[in-house]
């Protein structure tokens, strides 16, 4: 008897832990247009190396994959209660992996997490291949890194991430009259795809 009490308790919590879980992500993700969207500005950087890109997207978690030769690099978004997490991992060859994770509320910027981040991983590089190896989250997000980047989902596909790295192309970046033009109309072109493609789903 007792223990059918106790996990009547059990089911009653986990019951509201997904409903209050539901809640939140109806409010922190849906609303702003998924994660993808919601963090636009963190993928766009953390995809603006060529070997960069996601790999999945869930309601509540985006993981990006980094790998090279002998190196792998992954990144993971998961939104939480009234913040999101960001867990990194590095692993040189068949070497020891390395990882950090952080924890901001939802009101910081993603302008402040990737430099906390990127200061991180500059430290980090410093140490494992010395200052010349040094890298910058900032110095990736490039003009000529996101057309790139652009390139490379559409290649794959990929018209979800496409959108979300031409938007970057056009706020972050100082563009010519013509420069514009062409992109505004690959985001028509891509948009047309894209929404005809979810028509038929």
């Amino acid at each position: 008897m007792v223990w059918v009490i106790v996990l009547g308790i059990i089911g009653i919590i986990f019951f509201s832990f997904l409903r209050d879980r539901n809640k939140m992500l109806d409010s922190q993700v849906d609303n702003h247009g998924g994660m993808l969207k919601k963090y636009s500005e963190i993928v766009s950087t953390l995809v603006a190396d060529p070997d960069a890109k996601v790999v999945k997207v869930t309601r509540d978690h985006v993981h990006v994959a980094n790998i090279k030769a002998n190196t792998a690099t992954h990144f993971y978004i998961t939104e939480n209660f009234n913040c999101v997490g960001i867990q990194w991992t590095f692993q040189v060859g068949n070497s020891d992996i390395h990882k950090k994770g952080w924890e901001f509320p939802s009101s910081t910027s993603q302008k402040k997490m990737m430099e906390t981040i990127g200061a991180f991983l500059n430290k980090k590089s410093e140490e494992l291949f010395g200052k010349d190896k040094k890298t910058n989250s900032k110095e990736n997000l490039t003009k000529e890194n996101v057309s790139k980047a652009i390139e490379k989902a559409i290649d794959k596909e990929n018209y979800a991430l496409a959108l979300l790295l031409i938007d970057t192309r056009l706020k972050r970046f100082d563009n010519t009259d013509l420069e514009t033009h062409t992109i505004n109309q690959l985001k028509e072109d891509i948009e047309e795809i894209y929404y005809s493609e979810d028509s038929t789903d």
